[in-house]
């Protein structure tokens, strides 16, 4: 009885551990990733780019079309609405297909009007205002 248990106990574990890579691939089933120098001029032209990733069937239930939504800002509130400053990026993304990962990159050139420290705040919406992925710490 001990023997067919501990067997059944480690089937159950092989089995979860097989399934454990296909899961954790990213972390979070949805991210965005917002990459800007740390030291920029005032009024000097700088790149920012935004990467979008999502495990595989993620995004199904979302709501098209998607936003990629990023402000600049003091300090970041829960919502693209919630944190106020200069909006960098505010746009649409392709259509992610059901079942399947999704990947999306957006560049722009930006500049910011005087000196201070500023984040990037940056979220990813979708057309019912539902937020997939929040990035408010670079």
């Amino acid at each position: 009885m001990i023997r067919a248990w501990a067997a059944a106990l480690l089937a159950s574990a092989l089995v979860a551990l097989a399934a454990a890579p296909a899961g954790a691939e990213l972390g979070e089933p949805v991210s965005i990733s917002p990459s800007a120098p740390e030291v920029v001029a005032p009024n000097t032209p700088f790149r920012l780019q935004v990467d979008v990733a999502a495990e595989a069937g993620a995004l199904d239930i979302a709501a098209q079309p998607l936003r990629l939504r990023v402000r600049f800002a003091p300090e970041c509130g829960g919502s693209f609405a919630g944190s106020e400053g200069p909006t960098a990026i505010d746009r649409e993304l392709p259509a992610p297909l059901p079942g399947k990962a999704y990947e999306a990159s957006v560049a722009t050139s930006a500049k910011l009007a005087g000196a201070g420290t500023e984040t990037v705040c940056a979220f990813l919406e979708d057309a019912d205002e539902r937020q997939f992925a929040t990035d408010v710490e670079t």
